[in-house]
């Protein structure tokens, strides 16, 4: 007797559809809703100047080349990770970036390409083209939401749930490539439920190469493949690692260090018991509540039985938030950001098979997502 995935063209995933136009108009609120939110933030709360938002920090404009791409830009006395991505969008072959962190930071690269292609390679561009290639990402993978939830029957609202997920929320006032990677992750996963096996393997090879840890999603589909003895619907798949260590040569052939970032990891659970007994300085009601959030999301994602690979990505990913170290949660709604990923491919579940339990998680993500954004207008 065989069993049903998500990948078998069977006669009940051949419904005749809906108009796809139905799903467009929360694709249009998908980005509209966060542009605005963005817009009220950076009006409010930097003055107007859209590089707020990137956390440069004073000591590394100079480090990381962006004193040669822009004359005036804000500085932080608290840097983050967007200061990254702002300089390797003006330089997406890394041609000059000798970063001490070359290695790391090259390897997520295809943000920075998209944004460096939809700002025409412009520095004073490139500053919007960022999140705006954001914004449109996720647009498109709303769509792919609304879409899926349509077809089965199920209203398209739902899919708005992911647009204000905290993820999202903090890629876009932090200027992240994790929303990025999350959504074309959503776009091949649409491809592959498609039978198109070649593009979803190119979607899911940009999104690996947005954020290394997307490949577990492709390794767990073709996992799945293979132990159900289908090979060659895995064959595509298999082909992803090849593509991401052709970058990876590139980044490393001038860096300093063969760096991966091995601190990110450690025992099961070790990262929220020390977070929890050395709690971070300065944190807010909105971070301590987008906190226990994930720590819900992550309790309630392994309850899933794993019956198809969209299952075991899910496991996967759960497997990966457990083993996290506290280095990642320089603030706590960190945690979320990093495994955006849980929520988002729940309620991809949800609208594939209609279990409420999956909502669960979306639901909480989305709930820290508005609060978030609340603390931040």
């Amino acid at each position: 007797m065989s069993t049903l995935t998500l990948a078998d063209p069977t006669p009940a995933t051949r419904e005749v559809a809906p108009p796809a136009r139905a799903a467009w108009p929360w694709a249009a609120l998908a980005v509209l809703l966060p542009a605005l939110a963005l817009a009220l933030h950076v009006g409010q709360r930097r003055g107007g100047d859209v590089t707020a938002t990137y956390h440069i920090g004073h000591e590394f404009a100079d480090r990381t080349g962006l004193t040669l791409y822009y004359d005036v830009f804000h500085l932080e006395d608290e840097p983050y990770d967007g200061q990254f991505f702002l300089a390797l969008a003006n330089d997406p072959l890394l041609l000059s970036f000798y970063d001490p962190t070359r290695f790391y930071r090259g390897r997520r690269i295809a943000w920075a390409w998209a944004g460096a292609l939809l700002g025409l390679g412009r520095p004073g561009w490139i500053v919007y083209a960022l999140p705006l290639a954001t914004l449109l990402l996720l647009g498109a993978a709303v769509w792919v939401l609304a879409r899926l939830l349509i077809e089965h029957g199920r209203h398209p609202a739902w899919a708005l749930l992911h647009a204000a997920s905290l993820g999202v929320a903090v890629c876009l006032l932090r200027q992240l490539a994790d929303a990025f990677a999350v959504n074309l992750l959503i776009l091949g996963a649409f491809a592959w439920h498609r039978q198109r096996r070649g593009g979803a393997a190119l979607l899911f090879l940009l999104a690996c190469l947005a954020k290394e840890t997307s490949i577990l999603v492709p390794a767990a589909l073709a996992a799945e493949r293979l132990w159900r003895r289908r090979p060659r619907e895995a064959a595509p798949l298999l082909l992803i690692p090849a593509g991401m260590a052709l970058w990876w040569a590139w980044v490393l052939r001038s860096s300093n260090g063969l760096y991966v970032g091995p601190e990110n990891l450690g025992p099961p659970l070790g990262g929220v018991l020390d977070s929890l007994r050395r709690p971070l300085p300065g944190y807010r009601a909105g971070e301590t509540l987008s906190f226990w959030t994930m720590i819900g999301i992550v309790a309630l994602a392994p309850l899933a039985r794993p019956t198809d690979g969209w299952r075991w990505a899910v496991l996967a990913f759960t497997g990966l938030a457990v083993v996290s170290t506290r280095k990642i949660w320089e603030e706590f709604w960190s945690y979320g950001r990093v495994h955006m990923t849980l929520p988002a491919f729940l309620l991809l579940l949800y609208a594939l098979r209609g279990r409420k339990l999956d909502l669960a998680a979306p639901v909480a993500a989305a709930a820290a997502g508005l609060w978030i954004w609340l603390l931040a207008s």
